[in-house]
């Protein structure tokens, strides 16, 4: 049995479906009494995820991790000093031993060493089972990095949600 979980709920759009999921698996969670924790992109009005952005799961604070390269730039916008304070609420939720962590994806600045790959590391290290987003594109990164070891999810929220509930089963049967 491993002492590790991690899924990744894998899209081929923009994810705003796999968000959703996300939030939905999350909400399903606390309705049970469990503590989620961790960061996921908030959804606007019309369900799209708001890449510019993260919240936290366990208090709904606000981050906001793009910089403002000014019109007409082709740079990445991602922040890594904004992205690393958001992470706060990763390493929170791995420090007071939450039952799950969400992070909103894995995706290119994780591949790169960079982004919240450390928070993800934490959470790993913690035996705490972790619920993530995946482009379609990296999915040959993300197996590599969970050595073949890590779940593919269909965007779909009970599926999300039935893995999140196994895998808190499996972790609190094993003792943690």
């Amino acid at each position: 049995m491993n002492d590790f979980s991690t899924a990744a709920v894998i899209y081929s759009d923009e994810g705003d479906a796999a968000n959703a999921a996300l939030w939905q698996a999350a909400a399903e969670l606390r309705r049970l009494g469990f503590r989620p924790g961790g960061l996921l992109n908030p959804l606007d009005g019309q369900g799209r995820h708001i890449k510019s952005r993260l919240v936290s799961i366990a208090d709904g604070v606000e981050f906001s991790i793009f910089q403002n390269l000014g019109s007409g730039s082709t740079g990445c916008k991602l922040d890594d000093g904004r992205l690393a304070a958001a992470g706060a609420a990763v390493r929170e939720a791995v420090r007071s031993h939450a039952d799950l962590v969400f992070v909103n994806k894995f995706g290119h600045a994780e591949i790169e060493n960079r982004g919240l790959l450390a928070e993800y590391l934490a959470a790993a290290a913690a035996g705490i089972p972790v619920l993530t987003c995946l482009h379609r594109n990296y999915l040959a990164d993300w197996r590599d990095f969970c050595g073949g070891e890590g779940v593919e999810l269909a965007v779909d929220a009970d599926a999300a949600a039935a893995w999140a509930l196994a895998a808190i089963a499996q972790r609190r049967g094993a003792g943690a």
